[in-house]
Parts: C-alpha cells; structure tokens; sequence
C-alpha cells in the first residue's frame, strides 16, 4: 500500500480505518449469533482507532503487500486491544467506556469476562490465517503477555504509597506501550521494511504509547467526565495512581497528600487530593515529561529515511500531543 497514503487527511485513511473495523465486526459475528447484538453495541461508539492506524503508518515505510493481509494484521491487533478494555472494565469496574456504558454494566461483569476472552480468541484465529512469519505472531503473542504483566503489576501496586515514578513508568510501558510499538512496527515489518527501521519504529511507537498513557493521566486528574469518556478521577478511590500523584507523594505537599490517601481516600477529600497536587506542580511536572517524550519522538522521526511513514508521522506527532498543549 506504499504511497496510497499520503496524508491524514487524505479520504483514503478513513476508509482503511473503517475497513479496519468492519473486518473486525465481520469476524466476531461469523457463526456467533448470540454474540451480535453485544458486537453491534460494543463498536457502536467508535475508538480512535491509534493502533490500526499506527500499523498502517508502518507499512508504509515498506514494500508494497497484499492489502487484504495489512488489513487483517490491524483488526487482529485492535481486536487484542479491545478484548483488554474490556477485562480492564471488569477489574476496575468502569462504567463507561467511549462515552457509552461499558460491556460490564450493560450486560454484567461474568459477560464481558468472557467476551473478552473471545476477543482474544478470535484475534489469534485472524493471525493464524495470515501468511505472515513465525516470528511476528510470536511477537504480538509476547505483548499480549507484557500488557497481561503490566495490568498484574499495576493491580499489585493499589493504593502503594512508595512506587516511584521509575516504576510506574515500567508498568505503563508493558501495559500500554506495548501495543503501540507492535503497532507500528509490525506493519513495517510485514511490508519487508529494512530491519533497522523496523526497530527505530518499534522505539517512536514505544515512546507514543508511554506519552499516550501519561496524557490520560492528566485528563484523569483535570479533565471531565464528558471530556474523557469515562468516569473521571475514579482510580484515586480505587487506590491506582497515575504519575502525577506519584510524583506528588515526594513532593512539598507530600505529607498531606500520603495522609489523605494513606486509609483509602474518600469522595469529600478527592478535590482536596487535587488542589495538592497542582500546588506541588505534579501536573505541570507529568505535562513536561510528555513535552519531552514528544520532541524525543519527533528526533527519532527525522532520523528515519524518507518515506511515505516518516511523513505520516511527522503529520501525526502534533496531533498526538495536542491533549497537552
């Protein structure tokens, strides 16, 4: 598909993405009656679609390939992604997700555990009908298990008043970075892209998926409910802090924050919770750690060869930070 994509903006991206989906919705209804009515909703609210996207990017720093097998690579990916949203609702019993109630509150959280798990089935089933090597399922198998690793560990960390900033950053680049990095990589690969820029494009989609993380993290703590799509500041109450907290905790409003948190905070004190954390300037720390991580990538990008991808990225780098601007 080299050169099919010249820009964002082009009509062509937008279809890609919507054949994307559509695959993805063909496949999970096939043979799956009983199924169809939580598919339709589940993809009745559209997400942003980053990771097909991503990989399509990647494939254009390629040779030209099948269509049909890139398209596939990127419903087998989103698929992945979505089945852990939805696990991630049941564990945090998330509500909302995309602006809508989630698969857990609509239809129960023993429905949507094994939804999930079907997902996941499917999207292996997609990758085995691929003509691609061994060694790219084997890849995406491993990040499957790192995002598995990530959200174990970051449960295991609930309400840890002494995780670091390092730490939590580990964490972060299993459970979401992960994705983003096979993403991008994994269509430069499929494309026989030269194996150097295979790998610089695995680090840019590594560095996207951490700062991506991080952005969510602000909105989680400044942002709305009608803005983010989700209920809004709830992993505070369930003792799962993002960095500008954990920042926060060594910070000159350190004490009263570890007090407030330190048995479980209530709702009355979240707004307090808060106001700390933007006096401590936890919020403008996280934001310029994101700045950062923007003009890395951006470096990154202008050391790639010319290409349609480098291109595409270049036009995608302001709009990925735009959330912090």
């Amino acid at each position: 598909m080299r050169g099919l994509m010249v820009s964002l903006e082009s009509p062509e991206i937008q279809n890609l993405l919507s054949e994307v989906e559509q695959r993805i919705v063909e496949n999970l209804k096939k043979g799956n009656e009983f199924l169809n009515g939580s598919v339709d909703y589940l993809f009745s609210s559209r997400g942003k679609m980053l990771r097909p996207l991503l990989l399509l990017i990647g494939s254009e720093a390629g040779k030209k390939r099948d269509r049909g097998e890139i398209l596939n690579l990127a419903a087998a990916i989103e698929t992945l992604h979505v089945a852990t949203l939805i696990h991630d609702d049941v564990i945090d019993e998330s509500e909302m997700r995309r602006g809508i109630q989630s698969i857990q509150s609509k239809y129960s959280k023993d429905y949507a555990v094994y939804m999930g798990d079907f997902l996941l089935s499917r999207a292996f089933l997609i990758l085995s009908e691929l003509d691609i090597p061994r060694e790219l399922t084997l890849s995406l198998a491993k990040a499957v298990s790192r995002i598995c690793t990530g959200e174990i560990r970051q449960y295991s960390n609930r309400y840890n008043l002494n995780i670091t900033p390092m730490e939590y950053l580990k964490i972060v680049s299993g459970k979401t970075a992960a994705l983003f990095s096979m993403g991008l990589s994994s269509g430069a690969y499929i494309c026989d892209a030269d194996e150097e820029v295979v790998r610089k494009l695995g680090h840019i989609g590594y560095r996207l998926g951490l700062a991506f993380q991080l952005q969510d993290d602000l909105l989680d703590y400044m942002g709305d409910k009608e803005l983010v799509g989700k209920e809004v500041r709830v992993d505070l109450l369930r003792g799962y802090y993002g960095l500008p907290v954990i920042h926060s905790l060594n910070g000159p409003c350190g004490k009263e924050i570890r007090d407030l948190l330190s048995d479980g905070v209530e709702e009355e004190d979240i707004d307090r919770v808060i106001s700390l954390i933007i006096e401590g300037g936890s919020i403008e720390f996280t934001r310029d750690l994101v700045l950062r991580y923007r003009d890395k990538t951006g470096d990154m990008i202008k050391g790639l060869p010319d290409s349609p991808a480098k291109t595409l990225l270049y036009e995608l780098l302001p709009r990925f930070f735009s959330r912090v601007n």
